[in-house]
């Protein structure tokens, strides 16, 4: 193989990469449960509560909540 065609593959794998990685970014949402408003990490349906907000390093608790499962629910304002 040419070193001409390898850095082409490598910069399609690059592209390929840096696009797969753009769609799977993460969704933060604030949201209320039983009566407290808190911030959480999205996952499909699944809210994982953080200790704060994540533009100021909030993580996770270890706390979640599903759509599926929560017998009162959840109201959620999504947030890029």
């Amino acid at each position: 193989m040419t070193t001409r065609i390898r850095r082409r593959l490598a910069v399609l794998a690059a592209a390929v990469l840096s696009t797969a990685a753009s769609l799977h970014a993460e969704q933060y949402v604030r949201y209320e449960h039983d009566g407290a408003v808190s911030w959480g990490r999205l996952d499909g349906s699944t809210i994982h509560q953080l200790d704060g907000a994540p533009y100021a390093g909030g993580s996770a608790t270890g706390k979640w909540w599903s759509r599926r499962t929560s017998s009162t629910g959840w109201k959620t304002r999504r947030k890029a």
